[in-house]
C-alpha cells in the first residue's frame, strides 16, 4: 500500500534539537497547521506535550501518535542527537495510554514520499521518472547537521516498509591525496573519523587551513559534493537500493548548483561494482518543508492499515 486511499487520525510530533512541532492529523494522512515550541523553554518533552494538550484543548489520552527524533530509536530510552533530552517509550505510553510509533527523522521523511502528495523533487542524475508504485528499493540520504539514511522497500504485494540505516557513522574512507589530508585533519578532532564528520564540515571551517587541503571556497564545496556522491553511491550498494536515491537537508540544497550536481554525479557513478546499474539509477534533490510531519501521518496510517 503506497499512498492511495490513505486516511488517518491522531497526532504527529517532530522532536528536534531546538524545537518540537506538533500537528493533529486529518483525512488523507495530512497534518493540520502545526504548533511549535522551543526546546530551551521546557525541561522535558513531557512538559511540551502537556502544554500542547492545554493549548490545543484536546486530551492526549488514547490518541494515536507518531513521533520522530534525530538519532537511533533502538531501546526503551532514546536520546535526541545534538539535543539534551531523552525519550522514554513507557513514559510516552503513559501519556497517550497506548504505544507511540517512534521513528527516526529520516525514516519519517521517507514515509512522506509514499503519501498522497509527495514532496517537490528535482532530478539531478540518472534515468527514469519518479514513482514508487512498483516493487523495488530506494534510498533517502539526509546530509545536514548530521548524516542519516533510510531505505524505502516496496514488496511484490505492494506493501511498503522503511529500513533504518546508520551508515553515516561508519568510517570515512579517503580515495585520493586530498581526502587523505582531510582525514588527517579530521583525526585531530575526532577519532575514529566517520562519514558524518567529513560530510558535515562547513566550507568556512578553520580546519581547511591544514596542509594539502583546498584553499578556495569553491574547491571545498566541490570536494564536499564529491564526497556526498561517493557516500550516497556506497549507501546504495550497501542497501541494494537500485531504484534510486533522494538527497535531503543542506546537502540537497548545495546540489541545486549544476556544477556541484555534476561533481556529485561523477563520484556517485565511480562505483567499482554494479557500474551500469548505478549510473542508470535516478537521483533527486528533495525539498523537505513539512515532510517530517507529513511522513509521520503517512506512517501512522500505514501502521493502522496493517494491524
Amino acid at each position: 500500500m503506497t499512498g492511495q486511499g490513505v486516511t488517518a487520525g491522531g497526532l504527529a510530533v517532530e522532536v528536534g534539537a531546538k524545537q518540537v512541532r506538533l500537528a493533529w492529523i486529518g483525512d488523507g494522512a495530512r497534518p493540520a497547521s502545526s504548533l511549535s515550541y522551543a526546546v530551551a523553554d521546557f525541561p522535558t518533552l513531557t512538559d511540551v506535550l502537556l502544554r500542547f494538550e492545554r493549548d490545543s484543548g484536546r486530551p492526549l489520552a488514547n490518541v494515536r501518535c507518531a513521533m520522530s527524533v534525530s538519532g537511533s530509536t533502538a531501546g526503551e530510552v532514546v536520546s535526541i542527537a545534538r539535543g539534551r533530552w531523552t525519550v522514554s517509550r513507557s513514559g510516552l505510553a503513559s501519556i497517550f495510554r497506548r504505544p507511540v510509533l517512534l521513528l527516526n527523522l529520516v525514516s519519517a521523511t521517507a514515509w512522506s514520499l509514499l503519501g498522497p502528495s509527495p514532496p517537490r523533487l528535482q532530478q539531478i542524475g540518472g534515468a527514469g521518472a519518479f514513482g514508487l508504485g512498483s516493487p523495488g528499493r530506494w534510498l533517502v540520504a539526509n546530509i545536514d547537521q548530521g548524516v542519516g539514511l533510510a531505505g524505502i522497500d516496496i514488496g511484490i504485494d505492494g506493501r511498503a516498509r522503511i529500513i533504518d540505516c546508520e551508515m553515516g557513522h561508519c568510517g570515512f574512507p579517503p580515495e585520493n591525496a586530498v581526502e587523505d589530508a582531510l582525514l588527517h585533519a579530521l583525526r585531530k578532532r575526532k577519532q575514529p573519523v566517520s562519514w558524518e564528520h567529513a560530510l558535515t564540515l562547513a566550507p568556512d571551517d578553520a580546519l581547511w587551513a591544514g596542509p594539502g587541503l583546498p584553499a578556495g571556497r569553491g574547491q571545498r564545496l566541490d570536494l564536499l559534493a564529491g564526497l556526498a556522491g561517493a557516500f550516497v553511491g556506497d549507501a546504495m550498494l550497501a542497501l541494494g537500493a537500485w531504484n534510486g536515491a533522494f538527497v535531503i537537508g543542506t546537502g540537497s540544497a548545495a546540489l541545486a548548483s549544476p556544477s556541484s550536481a555534476s561533481v556529485f554525479n561523477s563520484r556517485f557513478e565511480q562505483q567499482p561494482s554494479f557500474g551500469r546499474v548505478i549510473k542508470q539509477a535516478p537521483r533527486w534533490r528533495m525539498e523537505t518543508q513539512d515532510s517530517v510531519l507529513t511522513g509521520l501521518a503517512v506512517a501512522l496510517a500505514h501502521a493502522e492499515h496493517d494491524r
